[in-house]
């Protein structure tokens, strides 16, 4: 019994080695991307010259969606429209700048993706954020 015991402690502890050593974690999403961007398929590009536009929609409840993916580099429109008369949700912060949103008017914040990582935006009051993730 104590033999078989020990077998699944290393056996399990490889697994966790393993897993660790390839990026991913215990719960098999990658390290390092969102799990909403993991779960999303990588877009489309837009047309040479163009931007790809991603709809956003702010209510009460925050960002709709809450996350999306792009490329690294990609150039994209976030397209802001609010919905609720709420004084949180008044404007959004995008890359240190804070843009008014008056409602049910959309708002178009042109944007550059970083190398890596995430590009978040959040409310005036900091309470919701929401983010465009770097897919790979």
């Amino acid at each position: 019994m104590k033999s078989r015991r020990s077998t699944l402690v290393l056996a399990a502890a490889t697994c966790v080695a393993l897993a660790a050593a390839s990026g991913c974690r215990a719960d098999g999403k990658e390290e390092g991307r969102s799990a909403e961007a993991q779960a999303a398929p990588l877009p489309s590009a837009a047309p040479p010259g163009q931007s790809r536009r991603i709809e956003i929609t702010v209510d009460k409840k925050g960002y709709h969606p809450p996350s999306a993916p792009a490329r690294a580099g990609e150039a994209l429109v976030l397209a802001f429209t609010r919905t609720a008369d709420s004084e949180c949700v008044r404007e959004v912060i995008v890359q240190g700048k804070a843009t008014e949103l008056p409602l049910n008017k959309q708002v178009d914040i042109p944007v550059t993706m970083p190398t890596d990582g995430d590009l978040v935006f959040t409310c005036g009051m900091k309470m919701f954020e929401g983010r465009v993730a770097v897919a790979k």
